[in-house]
């Protein structure tokens, strides 16, 4: 695969744990963070410093601009269950794909010489898979028409 431009990105997310995810409207980044602790085990005469690593930590945050029209992300936010979030760095590509379940959190941002502006973090609520092939659940697969330009399941 070729460097890919941003522009084509998309982010799919459920309003709550049980419900499917839809595109989010007006969106306009997304980041996914990866990282794990450190514990420092160097031991005297070391060469170099030694570390034990910890569990993986995902989390990352979203933003885009508001429409009065979907509440989706501030829905997710007000779930009482994780949500399913999944992050398409391409439409141009939707093998490749970040997904699970995660806890999201929600804000706007309001300015008097701007466009009204919201913005999200995530944190991972269990395992996330980044995969390739893009199997969903369930055997659903997310399929571009190269037609049309639609994505759909199959």
């Amino acid at each position: 695969m070729s460097r890919q431009h941003g522009r084509n990105g998309m982010l799919y997310i459920s309003t709550s744990g049980a419900g499917a995810a839809s595109a989010a409207v007006s969106m306009t980044e997304w980041t996914l963070e990866a990282g794990r602790d450190r514990v420092d085990v160097t031991a005297f005469q070391d060469e170099n410093k030694s570390y034990l690593t910890g569990p993986c930590d995902m989390g990352g945050s979203m933003a885009g601009w508001w429409d009065d029209t979907v509440d989706t992300l501030w829905d997710a936010a007000n779930s009482q269950a994780p949500v399913r979030l999944y992050l398409y760095p391409t439409s141009m590509h939707v093998g490749v794909v970040w997904y699970g379940y995660a806890w999201v959190d929600f804000q706007i941002s309001v300015g008097v010489q701007d466009a009204v502006k919201l913005s999200g973090k995530w944190s991972a609520a269990g395992d996330w898979v980044d995969n390739y092939y893009c199997p969903l659940e369930d055997g659903l697969i997310f399929c571009r028409d190269t037609n049309s330009g639609y994505i759909y399941l199959i």
